[in-house]
């Protein structure tokens, strides 16, 4: 796999899951209680994190699709257009 099929693919996946995001039970049994699912964490404070982890995602995002543009050509059509900027 080339550095660029790579970062196209953290791109992908990382785009993908942040405008569909799955719907899951939460800690993967949907009928434990409340306070088993979220750990005993506050609502607050699980938004907190879910916003974190956002960030976290559209930096590394950002990055792969750095990456794309840097990487040398691998001959690979991946139907992307480069911003102008």
């Amino acid at each position: 796999m080339s550095i660029k099929q790579a970062a196209f693919k953290i791109h992908r996946i990382i785009d993908g899951t942040l405008s569909n995001p799955a719907v899951t039970n939460v800690g993967g049994n949907p009928r434990a209680s409340a306070s088993v699912r979220t750990k005993g964490r506050t609502a607050e404070e699980l938004a907190a994190a879910v916003a974190t982890l956002a960030e976290s995602l559209v930096e590394i995002d950002a990055l792969a699709l750095e990456l794309f543009w840097a990487a040398p050509d691998d001959g690979e059509d991946y139907g992307m257009t480069r911003p102008i900027m």
